[in-house]
């Protein structure tokens, strides 16, 4: 997350430009991702497994956004020296706990996918609310397990350089030790797992999709059971693609594009900026795939209540071949 950097001089102008921008992008990912996370509460179709890894990926995002907007937004304006001392390494160990809590739920989701449409009538059995809520522990706990180093605060420790705008690990051996490996290595390793599982579940769904479209339905209640439930598996899978995609766009940002530049707006554009859009549009993507008005008036819990009636009386009705997931 460092870059080499040309040293120019100082441009309070700059430094506001810098912090208003970080401010915009921030203020619009926590309300995005406050918006997802109300979105999954209220959305009925959202009361399983994939909801719960949702909601805990949204509750990951808030927190470095968090960082971003009420740390790194003041003391880019002011160029304070704090950001080297304790307190700056203490937010720069959090914001690196919530950036490996947002990776492995990434991964959580693409595994989450993967089960139900590749085996999906195991799919009710494998992921259980108390089985998803085991792999959120999981998940949460590797993201601490990251940044245990950096309790050495005088060796290992990620801090925000606002004269660059931009996060720099220590230059220490620890410090390149966990920069190069517990970072980069861990977070592209889990990237090419993504792309594994992502893959072999676009193919099964095409293949499912051609079988299901040439074979005859027992009636048609079933078909139409089925169709339905497909239609809403297909489009948890293409909100993890895109969700994916930014995190894709944040890697290769940080581990290869922000490399080519020394021009220190280029350098923040696809370092730091990255960073946190990918957060803020994180949260917008589920907005755009789930959010409806209507669930949060009082019609809309209403109707709410009755869909959730409705969907738990179908999946019963045909549990043993539609499971939910």
């Amino acid at each position: 997350m460092s870059s080499n950097l040309t040293t120019v001089a100082q441009n309070p102008a700059d430094n506001f430009a810098v912090s208003a921008i970080m401010a915009a992008i921030g203020i619009f990912g926590l309300l995005s991702n406050g918006a997802a996370m109300l979105s999954v509460w209220c959305n009925p179709i959202l009361r399983n497994s994939f909801g719960v890894l949702c909601f805990s990926h949204s509750i990951a995002n808030f927190g470095v956004l968090l960082v971003f907007v009420f740390w790194l937004t003041p003391v880019t304006i002011m160029q304070a020296d704090i950001t080297t001392e304790l307190i700056g390494k203490i937010l720069g160990q959090i914001n690196i706990m919530f950036w490996d809590v947002c990776v492995y739920s990434h991964l959580a989701i693409s595994i989450n996918r993967i089960i139900a449409i590749t085996l999906p009538y195991k799919a009710a059995e494998l992921l259980t609310i108390r089985r998803t809520f085991l792999m959120v522990a999981i998940v949460w706990w590797l993201g601490f397990c990251h940044v245990i180093p950096y309790f050495w605060t005088n060796v290992c420790y990620i801090y925000y350089d606002t004269f660059h705008w931009v996060w720099i690990f220590a230059d220490t051996a620890c410090g390149r030790v966990i920069s190069m490996y517990t970072d980069c290595y861990t977070s592209l390793a889990v990237l090419f797992v993504i792309c594994v599982l992502d893959s072999i579940t676009l193919i099964k769904l095409r293949m499912t999709n051609n079988v299901m479209n040439c074979q005859n339905a027992d009636s048609i209640t079933s078909q139409a059971a089925q169709k339905k439930r497909r239609q809403t598996e297909a489009r948890f899978f293409i909100q993890t693609l895109y969700q994916n995609g930014l995190f894709l766009y944040e890697l290769s940002n940080f581990y290869y594009i922000t490399t080519l530049f020394t021009d220190q707006w280029a350098v923040f554009f696809t370092s730091t900026f990255a960073w946190e859009v990918c957060h803020a549009f994180d949260g917008f993507v589920v907005v755009l795939f789930h959010f409806r008005l209507s669930f949060i008036t009082n019609k809309g819990r209403a109707t709410t209540v009755s869909s959730n009636r409705i969907f738990s009386t179908s999946i019963r009705t045909r549990q043993s071949k539609l499971p939910s997931s």
